[in-house]
C-alpha cells in the first residue's frame, strides 16, 4: 500500500482502538509495512510495554497520539527511532507528539523526548503528571509549542521550558493544580524571581494559525508582586496578560525594555502602587492597554499620562 491510494484531503492515518481496555504491546515488528502512515493515533489502550525500536518501521510521522487507557512504564528510549516532524504537505502540518487523558505513573522519563529532534509541538493533558525536569524539553531545538494541561504538578526544574534554540514560541500551562505545599522552581506561587524567565524566547509564530508572541499569568497565587525586571529577558514578546494573580504593585521596568511589546492586559488585581511609566515601553509603542476590574486602594495615585 502507498499513499497515492488516499484522498489528497486526508492524511495516511492509522487508528488503532482498544475495546474494553484491551491491552496492547508494541515490538520492533509492531509496523512491519506500515512506512506509508503519516499520523498515528492509539486510543483506550492499556500499554503493557512500548519497545525501545517499537516505532521503528515508519517512515516520518505528522502526528503521534496516544489517548486514552494507560502506560504501565515509560522508558527513556520509549521514542527512540521515531521521526516526527511537520509535513507541510498535509491538510494539516503538526509536528506534534500527544499524550491525552493517559493513566501515568505521575512522572516522565526526563530525556523521554530527546530524540525528537524534528518535533514542533508537544501536548501532555490529564496524564497525572506531577514533575517536569531541565532535560524534559531541552535538547529540542525545533519545539515552539508546548501544552500542559489538568495536570497535577509538585515540581519543575527553574529552566524546564527554555529549548536548546531558545525558540519556544507558545507556552500553554492551563487547569494547573498547583501543589502550593511544595516549592515550584520555575514559578513559585510564593516568589517569583527576576532570571525566572531568562533564556525563554517568546515571540509571534507568524507560520502559526494564530500568531501570538505572548507570555500569560491567569489565576496564579502570588504574593502579590512581580519581580521589576521579570520580563525583561522577553525582547521578542508581543503582548503580556496578567489576570487574578493578587498583583497589588506594577513598576517603571517591569515593561520598559520590551522594544516590540504591544499590547499589556492587567484584569482582576488590586493595585495598590503604580510607578508614573509603568506602561511607556522602550519604542514608546504600546499600543492596546487593557485595565479591567481593577480593585484600586483609595491611596493609589495613577500617573498614566
Amino acid at each position: 500500500m502507498t499513499s497515492v491510494t488516499f484522498d489528497a484531503n486526508y492524511a495516511p492515518s492509522l487508528g488503532m482502538e482498544c475495546s474494553s481496555g484491551g491491552a496492547l504491546t508494541l515490538d520492533a515488528s509492531s509496523f512491519t509495512d506500515f512506512s506509508w502512515v503519516a499520523e498515528l493515533r492509539i486510543s483506550n489502550c492499556e500499554i503493557s510495554s512500548l519497545a525501545a525500536n517499537a516505532f521503528q518501521n515508519l517512515n516520518s510521522l505528522n502526528l503521534l497520539l496516544i489517548s486514552g487507557g494507560s502506560i504501565s512504564n515509560l522508558s527513556l528510549d520509549t521514542l527512540y527511532v521515531v521521526n516526527i516532524q511537520k509535513d507541510y504537505t498535509a491538510p494539516s502540518p503538526r509536528g506534534e507528539f500527544a499524550l491525552l487523558n493517559v493513566k501515568t505513573n505521575g512522572s516522565l522519563p526526563q530525556a523521554l523526548f530527546s530524540n525528537l529532534v524534528n518535533v514542533t509541538s508537544i501536548s501532555i493533558i490529564n496524564c497525572g503528571i506531577t514533575s517536569l525536569h531541565a532535560s524534559t524539553f531541552g535538547s529540542l531545538a525545533k519545539l515552539s509549542k508546548v501544552t500542559i494541561d489538568e495536570e497535577i504538578l509538585t515540581y519543575l526544574d527553574a529552566d524546564t521550558f527554555t529549548v536548546s534554540n531558545q525558540g519556544l514560541g507558545i507556552l500553554v500551562l492551563n487547569c494547573i493544580n498547583w501543589n502550593c505545599t511544595c516549592r515550584l522552581w520555575w514559578m513559585d506561587i510564593l516568589n517569583l524571581s527576576s532570571d525566572t524567565l531568562y533564556g525563554v524566547n517568546i515571540q509571534k509564530d507568524y507560520t502559526a494559525p494564530s500568531p501570538r508572541g505572548e507570555f500569560a499569568l491567569i489565576n496564579v497565587r502570588t504574593n502579590g508582586s512581580l519581580p521589576q525586571a521579570l520580563f525583561s529577558n522577553l525582547i521578542n514578546v508581543m503582548s503580556i496578560s496578567v489576570i487574578n494573580c493578587g498583583m497589588t504593585s506594577l513598576h517603571a521596568n517591569t515593561f520598559g525594555s520590551l522594544a516590540k511589546l504591544s499590547k499589556v492586559t492587567i484584569d482582576e488585581q488590586m493595585l495598590t502602587y503604580l510607578d508614573a511609566d509603568t506602561f511607556t515601553v522602550s519604542n514608546q509603542g504600546l499600543g492596546v492597554l487593557v485595565l479591567n476590574s481593577i480593585n484600586c486602594y483609595i491611596g493609589l495615585i495613577l500617573k498614566l499620562i
